[in-house]
């Protein structure tokens, strides 16, 4: 994981993200990994899937203020504005 989170920082979104896949086939509920790979998705402009990463780190990890405030602005930047919402109150 140490690895995708330095390509983010790098801003190597790709690099990032086949890091992250690579991780997930060894642990494909660890939340930190989907939660990250969701955030090299958006840097990637592929925003139904970063949606889908940070729901999936949201059902392994239903507490995880990131995630849950992530998918509410990918909401919220597609009018999402009622789904937000519940984002940003859990």
């Amino acid at each position: 994981m140490n690895k995708g989170v330095a390509f983010l920082r790098s801003e190597k979104n790709q690099e990032a993200l086949e890091s992250f896949d690579e991780a997930l086939k060894s642990y494909p509920k660890n939340y930190l990994l989907l939660y990250n790979r969701g955030v090299a998705l958006k840097g990637l402009e592929r925003y139904n899937d970063a949606a889908e990463s940070y729901q999936g780190a949201i059902l392994c990890h239903p507490t995880h203020a990131s995630s849950h405030l992530n998918l509410g602005l990918l909401c919220m930047e597609s009018n999402l504005l009622t789904q937000a919402m519940m984002c940003f109150n859990t």
